[in-house]
């Protein structure tokens, strides 16, 4: 074998060498490619199901409303009962929902799921019910987030049924709102004909404003 058979032979297997390091080099640099993809995936998902609000869990969980209700309907009042019950001197606890749902058949009515930070209220036990029961279910799981140390008791329920009563009684006693017929608004008329109207009702003739 010449010296020159010896050279080409050195540089075909220094190429041979070359392109298999290459293609290694290629082989790890996609394997480290698809790795990281997965990963960067994997913590997405992981975001995206932390950040979703959880529809189920031990003994509970979300489900649809019963006949025509909706949840936002139930949340509304729950929402409203709060700023009744306290006159909207204190906010609505944050991130907390309230929700339609199935609960364990041990418990009464609903469910308060603090680590959720949920209310779920029972379609199958509400339906059909007077609004009485029902608020009281919704102020009952209400003070379980509001005043997470209270126990069951004596004393929970008399704060429970103050609280409805308080609410109400509010809701019973508020005026309604009816149709003037057209001999009211002729009598109006004629009583009012000819006075000034001020931001607050009409103005008092016999007195100077300044």
């Amino acid at each position: 074998m010449t010296a020159t058979d010896w050279r080409l032979a050195e540089e075909h297997a220094q190429r041979c060498f070359d392109e298999e390091r290459w293609g290694r080099l290629l082989r790890n640099t996609q394997q480290l490619r698809d790795k990281h993809v997965r990963a960067a995936e994997e913590a997405r998902r992981k975001r995206l199901a932390a950040a979703a609000p959880a529809t189920s869990g031990e003994g509970w969980r979300v489900t649809d409303p019963p006949g025509s209700c909706t949840h936002e309907e139930l949340e509304r009042l729950a929402r409203k009962v709060v700023d009744v019950a306290f006159h909207g001197m204190v906010p609505w606890p944050n991130g907390w929902r309230v929700r339609f749902g199935e609960v364990d058949p041990n418990v009464a009515n609903a469910a308060t799921v603090m680590s959720a930070k949920v209310i779920i209220v029972d379609r199958r036990r509400v339906a059909g019910r007077a609004l009485r029961p029902l608020l009281k279910t919704v102020v009952h799981e209400l003070k379980h987030v509001l005043d997470p140390d209270a126990s069951h008791g004596h004393e929970f329920d008399e704060a429970v049924d103050r609280a409805v009563d308080y609410i109400t009684d509010g809701l019973e006693s508020a005026p309604t709102m009816t149709r003037p017929t057209r001999l009211d608004a002729a009598a109006l008329i004629a009583a009012t004909k000819g006075r000034r109207f001020g931001p607050f009702g009409f103005l008092d003739p016999d007195t100077e404003y300044r």
